[in-house]
């Protein structure tokens, strides 16, 4: 997960800014930043967002506002961010979904993801975890397998082309060809991480 801004001199001057925000930035910022997270509101890059956006306000001496632009794996709202005017003024906040895993299975992104952003930080990294209802008798990986085979259950897991997407789709498709279970997709993928974990509670 990597804040991003357009082009090397924003960046640079961003960083300043954070490190040294009195000596080094008179003029900027003179109004309200946007934080773009290109994914729906409660998963983890959402949340990493709110917890960083009022601590960058303190340094900035302006508010910060997370704004939730998703849709298509990440790449909606990263494709707004990279259309924002290059001021120093909107930060993009996407992960490997928009990055990496978009660019890799969409023949063509409105952005590139090399040449349209500068890095500024990683502030994050988010493991994957495998989990299941308490009331249901699965503690294990091989529980889940035998659960899977006598019953066909659905799964819920994040759109094309994000990192849940295609981990979750990769593993369940896996996971019928290497163990025969009954494990299938739901056909329609939950509106983000927070989405799909309440489904899975309830």
């Amino acid at each position: 997960m990597i804040i991003l801004v357009r082009c090397a001199a924003i960046m640079a001057a961003a960083i300043a800014l954070i490190q040294y925000p009195v000596a080094h930035a008179d003029d900027y910022p003179s109004r309200q930043v946007i934080m773009i997270v290109p994914w729906a509101p409660a998963g983890a890059v959402d949340t990493t967002a709110r917890i960083i956006a009022p601590k960058l306000a303190e340094r900035l001496g302006k508010p910060v506002i997370v704004e939730n632009r998703g849709g298509a794996g990440s790449t909606l709202g990263t494709a707004i961010a990279v259309k924002a005017t290059p001021d120093g003024y909107t930060l993009g906040m996407p992960g490997s979904g928009s990055m990496a895993v978009g660019y890799a299975m969409y023949k063509q992104l409105p952005y590139d993801p090399i040449k349209d952003f500068a890095p500024m930080a990683l502030v994050g990294r988010v493991p994957f975890v495998l989990i299941a209802n308490k009331d249901l008798t699965i503690k294990t990986v091989p529980d889940l397998i035998a659960y899977t085979k006598a019953n066909k259950i659905f799964y819920a897991s994040g759109g094309p082309g994000s990192a849940a997407g295609t981990i979750g789709g990769g593993a369940g498709s896996c996971a019928r060809a290497t163990t025969g279970s009954g494990v299938r997709g739901v056909g329609s993928y939950a509106r983000g991480a927070g989405s799909s974990v309440r489904g899975a509670g309830s």
